[in-house]
């Protein structure tokens, strides 16, 4: 009989057990419309049915506190509960926000209220809200995204750390910002003062961020570890290499403390090597002479052999060039021209003298064989004392489209006197090469060509610039640093110094700058900008765009532009991450080695000791 008992009790229990449970389940039928989201878990729910969000319709998730990407209370909680970083909170703050606007807002859901009386003091009411019979707030557990409100050692039991993981590693992938609202100040992710920020909220990258500056140490720190990386890697490694007709050679200031006019760089030996191999002709441009014996006395044998050579070179209103020995080399190379048109050509007898410089660097032998540089033929520009770029062309097309700038300027056509060359873009000179050409002022370099590929810039933007001035440049890599573009910028620590450079201004818009702070200088002039590779004789200056005679040439390959983005990373790795946020003295300790290199490094007339920035006391 007991027996019997038991077997009836239990069913009957089970039973009743189904019927609250289904009577548990059953939500009330209407539904009103999620409109808008003011948190991951507070809603604003159109019970009016007017179509609009009123303030008596916000309403939170019960028993759960979402993730916020802004600071509150509530985060700091989080953060400490469940042993989590306060920034990485707030990122996932974005991740909440963005699950419960995609997933949530103008769906049709249920509400079961607890605390409706809070409405009368305008606050939210809580409540726990279905969405096709589904709690919402297991939904944002489950997916990682908030935390429930009770005692820390129930949070083990109900909150997916699975998830919250994964999406852990997801916020390091984001582009993931901390901005300060009260400081207008951005902070990375694992930025130490990101604890101590009272008004702070997450933000994307490539979100319509306000214009403001990046925490210095946040500069500072995410270049340290990468730099010591890439400089261990790349130090004294060679970085000459050969692409098609084109052969490219580097000069690194890293290597010499003092010039050298023993043209042991591969940068002279091969220009060496082709006056040495010039049968017929020599026409260069060149700005400046100093100190090259042996180019010298090389051009001067070719002379002698029957090789005609002529040149072209700058001169002040007085015919005198920045380098006095040009003034001798005058005498034993007599075929040149200058641009100081104290006489000048026939039809132009109202042209009047400009500052304009001659300021190219390129030779070319035998019209067929092109040498162009960023280098002068200096004792400093020729040896690893001064940084820059050289590219020897066995391209005939590309050496006539130079002799053809050249013949201009020897027939005294400088500057704005020159007509533009045409047919010069986009040329296949070999299997992987294609290559553009162009001249100033001509072409108006700057404003036609590099502002619009900087523009259209989807990844990166390296440039090593000895001066930077030009405003264009500015807004553009604003622009470009504000839709998510990596910038890296090295200028020379002598123009930094100078009242017309722009490069503290990009600072304060958080583009990393840097500027060197070696004994030689950062004489490069170089864009990278994903696959194409800008170089040539310009910095980025007004009076380069549309005074100076200047050439540049646009590379369209991307094998040349990874081997010039390794030089580039190894120049910018060897210069101290201080120097993003402060400008080295050209002449001084902070430049090491300029104290007695026995040159006029910030060019103010007192060398090495004379020196004030090198007298320490």
């Amino acid at each position: 009989m007991k027996q019997v008992s038991a077997n009836l009790i239990i069913p009957a229990i089970c039973t009743l057990a189904l019927l609250v449970f289904n009577l548990y389940q059953i939500r009330p039928a209407e539904k009103f419309k999620i409109l808008e989201i003011k948190n991951a878990d507070e809603f604003l729910i159109d019970f009016n049915r007017n179509g609009r969000p009123d303030k008596n319709e916000l309403v939170k998730l019960y028993d759960i506190n979402a993730f916020s990407s802004k600071t509150s209370q509530i985060t700091y909680s989080q953060s400490k509960t469940i042993k989590l970083k306060h920034s990485d909170i707030l990122a996932l703050g974005i991740l909440a926000e963005e699950y419960s606007k995609k997933h949530f807002v103008g769906k049709n859901v249920s509400v079961e209220f607890f605390d409706i009386e809070l409405n009368k003091n305008n606050k939210y009411s809580s409540a726990k809200i279905y969405l096709n019979n589904k709690d919402i707030a297991k939904l944002l557990l489950n997916e990682g995204l908030a935390t429930p409100e009770r005692k820390e050692k129930e949070y083990k039991k109900t909150l997916n750390f699975v998830n919250l993981h994964e999406n852990l590693e997801k916020i390091k992938k984001e582009n993931i910002l901390i901005f300060n609202t009260k400081t207008q100040i951005y902070h990375n992710l694992d930025c130490k003062f990101i604890d101590k920020l009272k008004e702070a909220k997450a933000v994307r990258k490539d979100s319509s961020l306000p214009k403001a500056k990046k925490c210095t140490y946040c500069l500072l720190n995410q270049n340290q570890e990468f730099e010591e990386k890439i400089i261990n890697s790349f130090e004294f490694k060679v970085f000459d290499f050969k692409e098609g007709v084109l052969n490219f050679y580097f000069t690194d200031f890293n290597k010499r403390t003092k010039p050298d006019n023993n043209c042991e760089t591969q940068s002279c030996k091969i220009l060496l090597e082709e006056i040495n191999n010039a049968k017929e002709s020599i026409d260069f441009a060149m700005f400046g002479i100093a100190n090259q014996p042996k180019i010298i006395d090389s051009l001067l044998n070719a002379q002698n052999r029957g090789v005609k050579i002529r040149w072209v070179t700058d001169a002040d209103i007085n015919g005198n060039n920045i380098y006095k020995e040009v003034t001798k080399i005058q005498k034993l190379l007599p075929e040149y021209k200058t641009d100081n048109h104290i006489f000048p050509p026939t039809g132009n007898k109202n042209y009047k003298y400009t500052n304009a410089i001659m300021h190219n660097k390129f030779f070319i032998f035998d019209k067929k064989i092109l040498w162009m540089s960023s280098a002068n033929l200096s004792q400093t520009d020729l040896a690893d004392f001064n940084s820059n770029i050289t590219v020897l062309s066995k391209s005939k097309t590309l050496a006539n489209i130079y002799q053809q700038e050249f013949e201009q300027m020897y027939k005294q056509k400088f500057h704005e006197l020159k007509e533009p060359i045409l047919n010069k873009e986009n040329l296949k000179i070999d299997e992987t090469n294609t290559v553009s050409v162009y001249f100033s002022p001509t072409d108006k370099i700057i404003t036609n060509k590099i502002i619009p590929l900087i523009e259209n810039a989807k990844q990166y933007i390296y440039i090593s610039s000895f001066i930077i001035t030009h405003k264009g440049i500015e807004t553009a890599l604003v622009n470009a640093k504000e839709r998510g573009v990596e910038i890296k910028i090295i200028t020379d620590a002598t123009s930094a110094g100078g009242k017309y450079s722009i490069h503290n201004q990009l600072r304060k818009y958080g583009i990393a700058v840097k500027v060197e702070n070696k004994a030689g200088k950062l004489h490069t002039k170089s864009i990278l900008i994903d696959d194409k590779t800008l170089f040539g004789s310009m910095n980025l200056t007004k009076s380069g765009e549309s005074k100076n005679d200047e050439n540049v040439m646009l590379i369209d390959n991307p094998k040349v532009t990874k081997q010039f983005k390794n030089q580039f990373l190894y120049t910018w790795s060897s210069i101290p991450s201080k120097w993003l946020t402060k400008n080295p003295k050209a002449e001084s300790p902070d430049s090491a080695g300029s104290c007695n290199d026995g040159i006029d490094n910030d060019f103010d007339g007192d060398i090495d000791g004379e020196d004030l920035g090198c007298q320490i006391k």
